[in-house]
């Protein structure tokens, strides 16, 4: 039989889950639509395609562990250590993909831009540099916050998306006289900024510290600033531009793999026993 109770308390979850998702989908909708008013279509189709790449391997990459991940966090909802354990484990397995595959897209973008869509889209590969920071760093919060809404806390979660969606739109509103470019920086520092906010909720439902967090983010960080930095030092040297993008991304992977290694990152443990599993 169907509980008039238990329907109010999915609707009061769910209601606030798909606020939160509305709230996103109009923020995510408002750059463009102000990007096209204030500037001029031509910017617009510079700033939408340095978006589209970093925006489709951080959307895919993320939606394929998260169709994973959400359904084991609600499974473990009543066990806070285990569900921490998940969590930490998600985002370090992710960090140690994401992170240097977007250094890595940064770094080769000029050539990669060149080689694919020619000459005449160079002027985006400033703003592919710039949301590759933002995909990069995005994950982070979303594997938080579900976390946090598979403890039930639904209400928690809308209250942070509305906080972060009002210090967007300030920073919006701060940046938007002085250009795109710097736009889209503060897109950067919010994102920066969305992960320092997430400590708060991640200490209080999951006891997750805030030092913990940090060593489940700056080993990756660091190592794919590193790989970026060696990538970028190649590209001074004069060869074929094909050339030149195969070498960039074996040197790339190989200098982020070696360091991997070497530190033993978790998330580098973690996929090994993924592949182990699977193979």
């Amino acid at each position: 039989l169907l509980s008039i109770t238990r329907i109010k308390k999915l609707f009061s979850y769910s209601s606030k889950l798909l606020l939160s998702n509305i709230i996103e989908e109009a923020y995510k909708g408002l750059y463009p639509l102000i990007i096209g008013k204030v500037f001029n279509t031509k910017v617009l189709g510079y700033y939408n395609y340095g978006k589209q790449i970093p925006n489709l391997i951080s959307s895919t990459i993320n939606g394929s562990v998260t169709a994973i991940s959400f359904p084991l966090y609600s499974r473990s909802q009543d066990d806070i250590p285990k569900l921490k354990k998940m969590v930490r484990h998600s985002i370090s397995l992710i960090n140690f993909i994401l992170f240097p595959l977007m250094a890595g897209l940064a770094a080769v973008a000029e050539p990669l831009v060149t080689l694919v869509f020619t000459e005449k889209w160079l002027p985006s590969v400033p703003f592919l540099q710039l949301f590759c920071v933002i995909s990069g760093l995005y994950h982070i919060q979303v594997y938080n916050f579900h976390a946090i809404s598979a403890l039930g806390k639904s209400s928690v979660f809308l209250k942070y998306e509305i906080i972060k969606k009002f210090l967007a739109i300030a920073i919006l509103l701060i940046t938007l006289p002085f250009g795109i470019k710097v736009l889209v920086i503060g897109q950067v520092i919010f994102a920066v900024i969305s992960i320092v906010i997430n400590f708060k909720p991640n200490i209080r439902w999951l006891n997750y510290s805030i030092k913990e967090q940090l060593n489940d983010i700056w080993p990756y960080f660091v190592a794919s600033i590193i790989m970026f930095i060696c990538i970028r030092l190649i590209s001074i040297i004069e060869m074929p531009i094909i050339i030149k993008l195969i070498f960039e991304i074996i040197v790339g992977i190989s200098i982020y793999t070696l360091i991997a290694f070497t530190a033993k990152f978790n998330g580098f443990t973690i996929m090994i026993n993924i592949i182990k599993k699977r193979f």
